[in-house]
């Protein structure tokens, strides 16, 4: 069963201070599994284990709500982590 979440590609000009971040946090928990930079997003919901029956309508629904929308300012603020 997959685990997702919605959320937002992390933008070229806040990557640097993300994986910085990061790499701070890398030298005082050794016993995490860290991600590589192209994985470091911003979750807005995190589904959690989801039926793969549900991933095609969860798809459409999200396309659908997203198209045609213009791009938004929005403040990166806080660093979290799921266990």
């Amino acid at each position: 069963m997959p685990r997702l979440f919605i959320a937002l590609a992390t933008p070229p000009a806040v990557l640097p201070a993300m994986t910085a971040a990061r790499d701070r946090l890398r030298t005082i928990r050794s016993d995490v599994r860290w991600e590589a930079d192209e994985k470091l997003h911003c979750t807005l919901k995190f589904l959690g284990d989801t039926k793969e029956e549900q991933v095609a309508p969860l798809r459409a629904s999200l396309t659908a709500l997203t198209a045609g929308r213009e791009p938004f300012d929005l403040a990166f603020s806080g660093l979290g982590a799921f266990p």
